[in-house]
């Protein structure tokens, strides 16, 4: 078995040698039976990497008494210990054992020598839950609060901003105004301290150019929409107010412009399920835009129709692909709602919209997924349909993909289950992954757990699992390492690890 140090001998050889001036680590890929893939950073040196089924802590006095800190990472596994000069990277072979599923492995690795101690630096430590092609397994560390209707934003670091949701459904939510990062890292989630400048839930959340990140709109812990806006700043982990939009917006759309302003488009201004008819009438024609470098939003262009509940999808040529949701037209002052197949896309260089194909008759929508595809077109699937007056839904199994070439509509097939708020990621290898969602109806819906995914070469649908508990109105990211989908609940607080790369036809 291999020592956790090095010998008497070669560590008096170390002693000569140059310190890492940094000391960083990632963890890839913990699907049993491949090679997980461990990246240090930092300039060649002496050092030692430990690999452990537990956090420790290790006390470094133990083995240097004038040095305070401590390894988390325990020593169990010595005789797995890596030796060496800081490599970029390092293999290591996970055994093709099922009872190895759901195991997490801990790493670290430290530097030698200190200037006045025995160990120099010590990287941050990491862990991975070890999985199998098909494994849905719970995050490491829950949520500290059930949040439906929530934002999840990967972040450059590769870490998950979960900003908001709360209870409620789509037209009677209540926002929270706490967040949550989930760790690239240690696979947990740690409040933000202090949270948002105000509760959130069915907002919207961006990604902007200089890494920080919009939130916008929404509903407030006492359910009425807000016009305010905020930015989470990763460098503080802290949030700090900006500009507010013209109109408050719940249920609208968010997307970042080529330029790197933010697209803002339609919502509702009330929600009140003891009065669906304002809800109905407050439905927005308007679009407003953020400037980053200003903080301000300005109008924009109106839609052709009034928009709550659509999709809005960064087109690869830069355009903004805006889809269905619920539309209102007025007859003598009363609303009048419906679900709308048509589209429209944004074109950021002229400042305007132009007109595009409506889905196939029959087959309108809202409160579906939508996602641009590595061959420039778009894929939107599930969400529902029906007659909003009589509160009669039929919710959607179909999926069409969109040509901007052609401007036209086809066929996805359809999926094994109808499916409305659900999540949908795109995998690097353009797979398209959709997860859990709601049967049943509007104010109703009924949680499903089901996992299926879109393969672009044969346009078809095939079932891969599913979360571990029934989950609508939840949102999902993948990990850095593009190998696990992180799945956020709805209300019930928990979330799950599922392995991305593995749902292979």
């Amino acid at each position: 078995m291999k020592s956790w140090l090095p010998s008497s001998l070669a560590l008096a050889s170390l002693l000569a040698a140059p310190a890492s001036a940094t000391a960083g680590l990632e963890f890839s890929n913990g699907i049993v039976g491949e090679n997980a893939t461990l990246a240090l950073s930092g300039t060649p040196a002496p050092f030692l990497l430990l690999l452990s089924t537990n956090q420790g802590p290790i006390p470094l006095s133990l083995i240097d008494p004038s040095d305070p800190r401590v390894l988390n990472v325990g020593i169990d596994l010595l005789g797995l210990a890596i030796p060496g000069l800081v490599p970029t990277s390092l293999v290591v072979p996970l055994a093709n054992d099922p009872a190895l599923v759901g195991a997490v492995l801990y790493s670290q690795y430290v530097t030698f020598p200190g200037a006045t101690t025995l160990v120099n630096e010590i990287s941050n430590s990491v862990a991975v839950v070890l999985t199998a092609h098909g494994a849905t397994l719970p995050a490491l560390g829950p949520l500290a609060e059930g949040r439906a209707l929530a934002t999840a934003t990967r972040l450059p670091s590769g870490d998950l901003l979960v900003a908001g949701g709360g209870s409620g459904g789509i037209t009677g939510a209540t926002g929270l105004s706490s967040a949550e990062v989930y760790s690239r890292h240690l696979r947990t989630f740690s409040t933000v301290p202090g949270g948002m400048t105000i509760a959130r839930a069915f907002h919207t959340a961006t990604l902007l150019n200089n890494g920080q990140v919009l939130l916008a709109g929404g509903a407030t812990a006492t359910g009425p929409p807000t016009n305010t806006a905020e930015l989470y700043n990763p460098a503080t982990n802290s949030f700090t107010a900006t500009g507010s939009m013209g109109v408050a917006r719940a249920g609208h759309t968010a997307t970042l412009l080529p330029n790197g302003n933010v697209l803002v488009t339609g919502g509702v201004a009330v929600l009140d399920s003891a009065d669906l008819l304002a809800t109905i009438a407050s439905t927005q024609l308007t679009t407003e835009i953020y400037n980053p470098a200003t903080g301000l939003w300005t109008p924009g262009p109106p839609m052709t129709s009034r928009r709550a509940g659509h999709t809005a999808t960064r087109m690869n040529n830069g355009q903004v692909m805006v889809v269905g949701g619920v539309t209102v037209t007025f007859l003598f002052g009363l609303p009048l709602p419906s679900f709308s197949g048509t589209a429209q896309r944004y074109d950021s260089g002229s400042g305007s919209f132009v007109a595009t194909a409506s889905l196939p008759g029959g087959q309108e929508r809202a409160l579906h997924a939508a996602s641009p595809l590595l061959s420039g077109e778009a894929l939107i699937a599930g969400g529902l349909n029906g007659d909003l007056i009589s509160q009669t839904f039929n919710v959607l199994g179909s999926a069409y993909r969109y040509n901007p070439a052609t401007n036209s509509w086809a066929s996805a097939s359809s999926m094994a289950n109808a499916r409305t708020q659900h999540a949908q990621v795109v995998l690097p290898d353009g797979r398209v992954v959709v997860l859990g969602g709601a049967q049943g109806t509007l104010t109703t819906p009924v949680p499903i757990a089901s996992i299926e995914i879109w393969t672009p070469a044969t346009g078809l649908w095939t079932s891969s699992g599913a979360l571990s508990v029934p989950r609508a109105s939840l949102t999902a990211g993948l990990t850095p390492d593009d190998k696990h989908i992180v799945a956020i609940s709805g209300t019930d607080g928990t979330s799950s690890l599922l392995t991305a790369d593995v749902h292979t036809p």
